[in-house]
């Protein structure tokens, strides 16, 4: 290792702050139907312009935007995977990465003590933090395709119920709806977090479902601690 790949990893933390905070100021979304100067961008987020600019500059510098004389536009990738329209949008892992800022700084506290600087509680007191979480388990698999490719490297022919343990932001079970859409979804009350409810039943970018088919299953359908609380009937996925 030379010195220059030293210092980049010394400062990696700053590519890294640039990217969440340009996402959390949402510099993506304001450039996505077509360029912009700096001070535009900076009127229409209510920004400082010169902060924006040196802002906008930097992530040209990583190449995560074109600069053209004074205008700013997205590359390939930024439109691919910093937009939140884009079906691939990782910006909620993103978000997740920034709030662990906070645990990383604490770092050599941690060590010194052998005991983790937040608790243990995989985000779920915090009603904020366990949005940013599922949001970003939801978006890291959408920006990697993990739930189609698992969707299709199965022969899922005569399945028609599915049982979601982990439940989560329902990413799994929206693929293998579509794949699968006369099949009932199961999942445990424990393990569905309202973000997930609120993208089966009121629709999400991936189809509609319908909310007057989420009922409570008898107790005893399935046996031991695998007793589903809820079903969820999904319908044949079409274009809105």
């Amino acid at each position: 290792m030379n010195f220059t790949e030293l210092m980049r990893l010394a400062g990696g933390h700053v590519e890294a702050r640039l990217i969440q905070a340009a996402v959390e100021l949402a510099i993506f979304d304001v450039l996505e139907n077509s360029a912009a100067a700096a001070e535009a961008v900076a009127n229409r987020l209510e920004l400082e312009p010169e902060a924006a600019e040196l802002l906008l500059n930097a992530l040209a510098s990583l190449e995560l935007l074109h600069k053209q004389d004074a205008t700013f536009s997205l590359t390939e990738t930024a439109a691919k995977y910093l937009l939140k329209s884009s079906p691939q949008y990782v910006g909620g892992m993103i978000r997740f990465e920034s709030l662990l800022w906070s645990c990383w700084e604490k770092l050599p506290e941690a060590i010194r003590s052998g005991q983790p600087v937040r608790l243990p509680n995989m985000y779920q007191d915090d009603p904020a933090e366990t949005e940013i979480f599922i949001a970003a388990m939801d978006s890291l698999v959408n920006a990697r395709g993990d739930a189609e490719v698992t969707a299709n490297a199965i022969d899922w022919s005569g399945i028609a119920e599915l049982l979601d343990v982990g439940s989560g932001p329902a990413t799994y079970s929206i693929a293998l709806c579509k794949r699968l859409p006369q099949a009932s979804r199961h999942d445990l009350r424990s393990t569905r977090h309202p973000h997930d409810h609120r993208k089966i039943c009121s629709g999400s970018r991936h189809g509609r479902t319908n909310p007057a088919h989420l009922r409570r299953l008898p107790d005893g359908s399935l046996p031991g601690k695998l007793r589903p609380h809820f079903s969820v009937q999904h319908y044949p996925w079409r274009k809105l």
